[in-house]
């Protein structure tokens, strides 16, 4: 089995982008010509004639997954970006109703300082909350660029993406501590932020506070891998929520955003 597999779609332009960029600039081994492609040793490339929000399941076996995508938003902000797939409430662009991914949450961490350190003048670099489909049991995560075609056929972008995507396919699990990010808006630039100045936690699933309720907060935890923190943005949503997850594991330690900056340990 692959260690990863990096997964495009010939229906986004990024995908479009992205591939070509492989093929002009890797030298990949072709499993199956237009379709299935070796990067390295243990790490795939797949490139998929159908929405990457609408799989039901990965199309090659390995251990988790990377999706190379684009990212569209009302702001048309530049964006660089990094979430986790899945539907909190029900499923209206792909996916199961009320149900998220496995995250991935060191694929996630290595593309989000890979853009921080190497980003382009005037985008912006960041988590989004767990969003959209699919709905997949196996590890994975979404590494984006946005907001409009101007990012998503930018030749720097996409080569700055598309190296993104490599350095997530090739980040190994056991190098972080894993954190639940809970409240915020859809774009959490405190969690962004908590997790570029503490090297080594990284983010899994984040739940928006417009999504946040027992039920979210219980699937966050089964689909996020060896939870060690739970970050609340405010200290009402902990009060609130705090005997639930404790009684769920008391092994994880819960923090408001403040009190993870000022702790000892």
């Amino acid at each position: 089995m692959l260690k990863s597999i990096i997964l495009l779609s010939d229906e986004d332009p990024v995908g479009k982008n992205l591939m070509d960029y492989y093929l002009s600039r890797c030298n990949l081994k072709v499993i199956e010509k237009g379709t299935f492609y070796l990067l390295e040793g243990d790490i795939g490339i797949y490139y998929l004639n159908e929405s990457l929000l609408e799989i039901d399941k990965p199309p090659e076996k390995a251990e988790f997954y990377v999706f190379g995508s684009r990212h569209e938003s009302a702001k048309k902000t530049p964006s660089f970006l990094v979430h986790v797939p899945g539907n909190w409430d029900k499923a209206e662009h792909g996916g199961k109703d009320y149900t998220v991914s496995i995250a991935a949450p060191w694929a996630m961490k290595a593309a989000l300082v890979y853009f921080h350190k190497n980003n382009s003048p005037g985008y912006y670099v960041g988590y989004e909350a767990t969003h959209h489909g699919p709905s997949l049991d196996v590890p994975c995560a979404f590494i984006e660029v946005g907001s409009t075609p101007a990012e998503w056929n930018n030749k720097p972008a996409i080569e700055i993406l598309a190296k993104a995507c490599i350095i997530a396919a090739k980040s190994e699990k056991k190098r972080y501590k894993t954190v639940i990010g809970i409240g915020g808006p859809h774009y959490p630039i405190e969690f962004t932020k908590i997790a570029l100045m503490f090297p080594e936690i990284a983010f899994g699933h984040i739940i928006p506070r417009y999504h946040i309720s027992e039920k979210t907060i219980i699937e966050a935890m089964k689909k996020s891998p060896d939870v060690r923190y739970v970050i609340f943005e405010s200290r009402k949503h902990k009060r609130k929520y705090i005997k639930i997850i404790s009684e769920y594991n008391n092994n994880i330690d819960i923090y408001t955003v403040r009190e993870f900056y000022d702790r000892k340990s």
